[in-house]
């Protein structure tokens, strides 16, 4: 959920700068909302994980099992896959939201404590300070830029971020995988015929 709509949705307001204000929006809800989303989160991963388990083991049992059986674990493992999506979806929607509390935890962190008007805080706090925190709630949640600088925007933060985006190939992740599987059952099958070559070499010097 874009964070725009998600704090209108949830405070009901449209500046989210309010949010910075520990009058407004007190420690304790912060820590208690934060808490929701990491439960809300690690529920959802652990459901993830356990479909894909489930997965794996009809894979399995495909093996070797005749088309029209294969045929039939297919559609079983795509059910599941539509199952997956579900919770696929709570997981990045907690983990965003996580994000947005996490921010503002640690902004306010790193707010000058001395002043009382939380806007004069945030503009006295430096820019380099802002981006560290916030690129440690990126790293840590595997967020990119776009995210975190759209909660950024909506708390009137006027700093921005980048982040490094890992290479790619241009390749589907699925052909990636398939010549990965390759690459290993080559080089399984050369170790193979290596050590059967040093066997037979010993053997002719006995």
């Amino acid at each position: 959920m874009d964070p725009r709509e998600y704090i209108n949705e949830k405070f009901g307001i449209k500046d989210g700068g309010q949010l910075l204000d520990p009058d407004y929006y007190s420690d304790p809800e912060l820590q208690d909302d934060r808490f929701d989303a990491e439960v809300q989160r690690k529920e959802a991963k652990e459901m993830m994980e356990a479909l894909n388990r489930e997965k794996e083991e009809l894979k399995e049992e495909g093996v070797g099992a005749p088309p029209s059986e294969k045929e039939a674990i297919a559609t079983e493992i795509e059910s599941i896959d539509i199952i997956y999506d579900q919770h696929e979806a709570k997981f990045q929607e907690a983990t965003d939201e996580l994000a947005l509390f996490r921010v503002i935890e640690g902004l306010r962190s790193r707010m000058n404590t001395g002043e009382k008007n939380y806007e004069k805080a945030i503009d006295q706090t430096s820019e380099s300070e802002i981006k560290a925190e916030v690129r440690d709630v990126a790293r840590d949640l595997n967020r990119d830029a776009g995210k975190i600088n759209s909660i950024l925007k909506q708390l009137k933060i006027s700093t921005r971020i980048t982040t490094k985006s890992a290479d790619s190939t241009g390749k589907s992740k699925y052909v990636e995988e398939m010549e990965r599987r390759e690459d290993n059952r080559e080089y399984s099958a050369s170790d193979s015929s290596s050590t059967n070559s040093n066997r037979d070499r010993g053997r002719s010097r006995s």
